[in-house]
């Protein structure tokens, strides 16, 4: 259709250039157009020939708006392509090019070739995608942003393994799901796309992954590919782990301040996507990574607090290494950061809670009739984390400015069941109170012994106890007694085992039973052995009051080397009798066996 009506209508177009145009044929397909020329003419008479419309800020400039009024003066889609498609769209929103105006109008023209866009290959919708960039603002309000993401989000979808498959299955990852898999490696089917998305910018490729979260993507090969675009974005932004030194240049420092900015945006925005996947996705090793490059882009409090949240998820996965993170020390700072390692502590717990663990009821019953295989079981999470905690604590034990509330606070952090045995941490207690001997007070010391549970210390470590001068000798000589009563109860629960009423000397002990010359009474009146168990961090009542164990009298006087003498060689002649009546059980089972055998030897031949 050729232009015959008077061009009386001059659009002058983001300040760059002018169109001479006609307003009888804008006015049949602009809304904007017709409601500006209102304004115009409710103002001021219109006086000359030509009429002036300025239009700012319009999506794709000048040559977008040009390709508009050829759909104006041609009336279809011809100049629509994958190239200009989005900035067309926008440029209809933009006039208001509705059906109001005109029947299939520019606005229905463009919806009608994006509606097409799954049928279009991975390249042109890629590139749709970025061409979004220019006319953000418009292309979320017309939803070609989320509707290029969906669609992107769509075909990595189909080659990776859904998290609920890859969850419950354990023969490795699900076989990608589209054409070409059978050429591909299992790598490769899974990160093919790492390099295209990578090249957005942070903005679209927040928005494709999550539209992969919300398709129940493998959050696994999520993190994988969240941590290589930060890999591969943070160098190009001009990040480098050693500060530089700048030239005393404004330009530059408002040059180098922008770009911190932009690349601490980049890393707050993956780490937030990183915690909003299931907890465990992203290897520990990269978590402390991110934290030091949070901490040399000066991160936000609340990105940091992300990244140790998920880190302390999985603690139980750290080494002793990734937990010797240092602080720059002061006069009276700590050289290492214990209230970082106290947080991840926090963390792990609060995970920890999260997760249904087993009854109380079935883990006695496991203890009960499972003893020796529970001890000799591959360790839990929890076990693990306080095994690295005794480790930890003894590392840096010999820190001279390392406050006895710090040690403290670290040492009572996890439960009373992460830790099987104190034998570890009596090591890092024994460590601290020699390094510290002259810098802390005796009260201080107690309440840094009150920490250990002494009925988890082993036979050797209540020995080393007993020998150690930086204990009082009070609490010496309880440790010895409550071994004692412990070998004795041992010895007890191996004789009545048959009977069913006891299953370790732990249990045996917790009964209120005592023994005394191989027999098993019940608990007199005057013997307190509750108090002795339970006083293991204050042995103040076990000795007011007296306490008869295997018909031997503890008075509460001072305990002298002749007390502490007799009681290691009554521990050693009960280790001794425990011994030989283990070998002698076994020599029965043995026995019990080879009899078993001749008799169904025997049945068979009759």
């Amino acid at each position: 259709m050729h232009i015959s009506m008077a061009c009386d209508l001059v659009v002058i177009v983001n300040k760059e250039h002018s169109f001479v145009l006609s307003t009888r044929l804008m006015l049949r397909y602009s809304g904007l157009i017709c409601k500006m020329l209102k304004i115009l003419t409710h103002r001021q008479p219109i006086r000359g020939d030509l009429v002036r419309i300025k239009l700012n800020d319009f999506p794709g400039g000048p040559e977008i708006f040009d390709l508009a009024v050829k759909f104006c003066c041609g009336g279809s889609g011809d100049h629509l392509a994958a190239t200009n498609i989005v900035r067309m769209r926008c440029a209809a929103e933009y006039l208001e090019m509705t059906e109001q105006y005109c029947k299939q109008n520019l606005i229905k023209e463009t919806e009608e070739a994006l509606g097409d866009m799954m049928f279009w290959d991975w390249q042109t919708i890629l590139d749709i995608y970025k061409s979004c960039e220019a006319v953000l603002p418009l292309a979320e309000k017309t939803r070609i942003v989320q509707r290029c993401a969906d669609s992107l989000a769509w075909r990595v979808h189909s080659s990776l393994p859904d998290q609920s498959s890859s969850a419950s299955s354990s023969t490795g990852a699900a076989e990608p799901r589209f054409s070409t898999a059978s050429s591909l490696s299992g790598s490769f089917a899974h990160s093919w796309w790492f390099g295209d998305i990578s090249k957005l910018s942070i903005y679209l490729m927040e928005r494709v992954v999550k539209a992969l979260i919300a398709s129940n993507a493998d959050n696994k090969t999520l993190a994988r590919f969240l941590l290589y675009y930060l890999h591969h974005s943070l160098p190009m932004l001009g990040y480098t782990s050693v500060a530089s030194k700048r030239k005393n240049d404004s330009n530059e420092d408002i040059l180098h301040t922008y770009t911190l900015n932009v690349q601490r945006e980049v890393l707050e925005s993956v780490v937030c996507l990183l915690s909003s996947l299931v907890a465990r996705s992203a290897p520990y090793r990269s978590l402390f990574t991110l934290l030091r490059i949070a901490g040399v882009l000066d991160a936000s409090k609340s990105c940091k607090s992300r990244i140790e949240r998920m880190i302390g998820a999985q603690l139980d996965m750290a080494t002793l290494d990734h937990l010797m993170i240092t602080v720059h020390p002061t006069s009276c700072s700590s050289l290492y950061d214990v209230d970082l390692v106290l947080r991840f502590v926090q963390y792990f717990l609060q995970d920890q809670d999260s997760v249904p663990h087993m009854k109380p009821e079935r883990m006695k019953m496991v203890r009960q009739h499972h003893a020796t295989y529970f001890h000799s079981a591959v360790q839990s999470p929890l076990t693990k984390v306080g095994h690295l905690m005794d480790k930890y604590l003894a590392e840096i034990a010999p820190d001279v400015n390392l406050k006895p509330i710090k040690f403290q606070e670290l040492a009572e952090a996890l439960t009373d069941s992460a830790r099987r045995t104190h034998d570890g941490l009596y090591r890092a207690v024994d460590i601290y109170l020699e390094a510290h001997a002259s810098s802390i007070t005796k009260e201080e010391a107690c309440n840094i012994s009150k920490v250990l549970d002494y009925k988890k210390l082993s036979f050797d470590a209540s020995e080393h106890l007993a020998k150690n001068p930086r204990f009082p000798s009070q609490l010496a000589l309880h440790v010895l007694l409550i071994q004692q009563l412990k070998l004795r109860a041992t010895i007890a629960a191996s004789i009545f085992n048959k009977s069913g009423v006891v299953r370790s000397g732990d249990d045996f002990l917790e009964k209120g039973f005592t023994v005394s010359n191989q027999l098993v009474r019940p608990l007199q009146p005057s013997c307190d052995i509750r108090q002795i168990l339970q006083g293991a961090r204050s042995d103040a009542l076990f000795l007011e009051k007296g306490s008869t164990v295997s018909n031997q009298l503890v008075r509460p006087s001072q305990p002298s080397c002749t007390n502490i003498r007799q009681v290691l060689q009554e521990n050693e002649v009960l280790k001794s009798d425990l011994h030989e009546m283990e070998s002698k059980v076994v020599e029965l089972e043995r026995l019990c066996k080879s009899m078993r055998f001749h008799v169904s030897f025997t049945s068979l031949v009759c």
